[in-house]
């Protein structure tokens, strides 16, 4: 290669040396602006500070609560020094993540939390705010659809004096967030046929959360010892109800659903005519054995039975999800007589009631696979009726 040739070589790799390193520095800049935006976005404080002088706030991005559908939701947590001296104290690590339950009327209700065990010592000078970026938590809110949420924050912060290093205390926050998602509305009703049979027809369906609703429907069962029809019902028999789970959404679903405890059934209410709850018992747990989630996907519209049917159950191996075919069972509930105890070995629920009418929910738990939010699926009221037992009669009577 001559040596012109070897020139033009040299200043064509240092014209794209230079345009990467600009390319980099506008991306420096750029994520310095995102930082500098948190930074400048408004702080939402406790009411008061602690017996330290320390006040606990929260920051949120987007820094007006508005979400895209799908969007996750970043919150920052500050600290103020409200004393006039110096602070010197180790903060716990930042929480990596938050689980919920979403409730009726999207209350989030925060259900646990993961942090790691590292310490972070600091110094905060009287009347400063401790405002680190690596103290946020991203809350994914995938599954949630377009609506105004309620978020609960409590305890956000963990902190140790130099007086009492071995132990740390938490920072309260006694606030709600609300944030809110627009877009697609994704839990508008599906115009899709969903194929409805006659039987569908019998499920007592629950409130909507977040596209999902839980159905219940009593079932047909074969005479013998606490054997039950679909009413009415005498004591010492057993009821069963089916379970069914909708995508109203016009968007497909796959779902994790939580089983029951292992040697127990799903969780059951019951209800008197004027409204007033009636005692449940459980059955005892007699096993801490692992109980796998159940996995479906819904297309728009569509039903599925999840009990007395085989599905599709997901068992975590390592990085990876092995999946079985396996059958649940439906909620069971033996009707007792006042004074009765419970009988033992058996998964069934029970319920002392007497003669008259009455309506029983059940509830369950699932979630948008990938999310953070758990729904608490609550069924329709299905209603019941207990009867005397009839007396037997002699022959000619």
């Amino acid at each position: 290669m001559n040596t012109p040739s070897c020139f033009r070589l040299a200043i064509v790799s240092v014209l794209l040396f230079l345009d990467q390193s600009a390319a980099a520095q506008r991306k420096r800049e750029r994520d310095d602006n995102s930082n500098n935006a948190w930074l400048q976005g408004p702080i939402v404080w406790n009411q008061a500070e602690n017996a330290d002088g320390l006040l606990v706030g929260v920051r949120m991005h987007p820094s007006d609560g508005k979400l895209r559908v799908g969007q996750p939701l970043e919150i920052q947590y500050v600290l103020k020094n409200c004393t006039e001296r110096t602070v010197e104290l180790t903060l716990t690590s930042p929480v990596k993540a938050f689980s919920f339950d979403l409730r009726s009327g999207n209350t989030l209700m925060s259900t646990g939390r993961t942090q790691s065990a590292e310490l972070f010592p600091t110094r905060i000078a009287s009347g400063e705010v401790f405002d680190e970026k690596s103290r946020r938590t991203t809350i994914q809110t995938l599954g949630l659809p377009e609506g105004e949420y309620v978020l609960p924050i409590l305890n956000v912060l963990s902190v140790s004096t130099p007086k009492n290093r071995t132990t740390s205390r938490s920072i309260g926050f006694a606030k709600d967030l609300r944030f809110q998602i627009e877009g697609p509305d994704t839990t508008q009703k599906s115009e899709a046929d969903s194929g409805a049979t006659k039987e569908d027809q019998a499920v007592f369906w629950g409130e909507e959360i977040a596209g999902v609703q839980l159905g219940a429907q009593l079932v047909q069962l074969q005479e013998g010892d606490y054997a039950g029809r679909s009413g009415p019902f005498h004591i010492n028999e057993e009821m069963e109800l089916q379970l069914r789970i909708r995508n109203s959404s016009s968007k497909a679903a796959t779902l994790e659903i939580s089983q029951p405890p292992s040697g127990q059934t799903w969780r059951l209410t019951i209800n008197d005519p004027a409204g007033r709850p009636k005692n449940v018992e459980r059955p005892e747990r007699t096993s801490y054995e692992f109980r796998p989630n159940i996995r479906l996907h819904l297309d728009p519209g569509e039903s599925q039975k999840f009990t007395s049917t085989p599905v599709k159950t997901a068992y975590p191996r390592g990085d990876s999800t092995i999946f079985k075919e396996e059958s649940l069972d439906n909620a069971r509930l033996i009707l007792l007589t006042t004074r009765a105890a419970p009988p033992r070995y058996t998964s069934a629920a029970s319920s002392r009631l007497q003669v008259g009418g009455y309506a029983i929910q059940v509830e369950v738990r699932a979630k948008h696979l990938g999310s953070d939010f758990t729904l608490v699926l609550k069924s329709g009221e299905v209603p019941f009726r207990i009867a005397k037992k009839p007396t037997s009669t002699s022959p000619g009577e």
